[in-house]
């Protein structure tokens, strides 16, 4: 269904896809022509993808943390694929998608309903405890506690929106240092706050590239109601869940060393990124979004949304 949606570009309309996301479409003026802004949002997540309408097809890009590369996508869109943005529905579940990324090769379900179910079928004396045997170590995975998280994080989804948080961004190489990543980022900042959302937070694990913050930086620059908060000292996944007690000091320890990611252009453990502080962005999504891109190097002038 979504490939057939895309073949018809510009005119994506309206429709729901199979998994219940729903998909649709605006534009954004430029002075290379009306770029098509195609939405999928669904409970947990938002993403934009910029798209000019050309003929033929192009392949979409994605940022991989673990590499630090920009890699081509399998996937080729109809008309000139820019970029794409995407955005965690709040800062609990922006958390939990990571972590579930690290918990879920041990074996352990991390969906609120599943985990349920785990816990239902195992003996009294496993359920408080799921153990990991490392060669050197022993670890643990509270899931009682794991559990809680997880309904906490479904909760923040239900409420009012609140604060989105940056879970992702790619731009072709065709078209970097054009203005595009700033751009993509202030079209979303309105998608945003159109939905009712108050703050945008730059990303705390993984998408913080040098490359992403200097756009926070640019928008800070450009008059955007952007604040540099307190750097994020000593945040990363492993060290969140052993001060939650959802795992066990041996499991933290092991974490630290197989859990990697990609920060400031080097491949990094978990235990040396918790020692590296890193800027944190706060977009103040009530105040006026700037339509305008002073001073672009490239194609873009003005970023003016229009209904489909």
């Amino acid at each position: 269904m979504r490939k057939i949606v895309k073949e018809k570009a510009p005119n994506y309309g309206q429709m729901v896809l199979d998994d219940g996301a729903e998909l649709g479409v605006f534009h954004v003026g430029t002075e290379r022509g009306n770029l098509d802004v195609v939405t999928k949002k669904d409970r947990e997540s938002i993403s934009l993808a910029f798209v000019y309408p050309r003929r033929g097809r192009t392949h979409s890009y994605t940022y991989h943390s673990a590499s630090g590369k920009l890699e081509r996508d399998k996937e080729t869109w109809t008309g000139d694929w820019v970029g794409s943005i995407q955005a965690s529905r709040s800062f609990e579940y922006r958390i939990r998608a990571t972590a579930n990324k690290i918990l879920e090769p041990f074996g352990v379900p991390t969906k609120t309903a599943e985990l349920e179910t785990f816990l239902a079928g195992r003996p009294p004396e496993k359920k408080d405890w799921y153990i990991v045997q490392f060669p050197e170590e022993v670890g643990g995975i509270c899931l009682p506690l794991l559990l809680s998280y997880s309904e906490l994080t479904d909760k923040s989804l239900e409420e009012s929106p609140n604060k989105a948080v940056i879970s992702g961004v790619s731009v072709a190489p065709r078209h970097q240092k054009k203005g595009f990543g700033t751009l993509m980022h202030l079209v979303l900042a309105r998608h945003l706050r159109d939905e009712g959302y108050k703050t945008l937070l730059s990303d705390m694990v993984g998408m913080n590239t040098e490359g992403e913050l200097a756009i926070w930086a640019r928008l800070e620059r450009m008059g955007a109601c952007v604040e540099k908060c307190k750097p994020m000292a000593h945040f990363c996944i492993p060290r969140f869940l052993y001060l939650s007690k959802i795992i066990s000091e041996g499991m933290y320890k092991i974490l630290n060393k197989v859990t990697t990611t990609h920060l400031s252009g080097k491949l990094r453990t978990a235990g040396e990124v918790e020692k590296i502080d890193f800027p944190q962005y706060e977009w103040d999504l009530s105040e006026p979004i700037l339509a305008v891109l002073p001073n672009s190097r490239g194609p873009l002038l003005a970023a003016k949304a229009s209904a489909a």
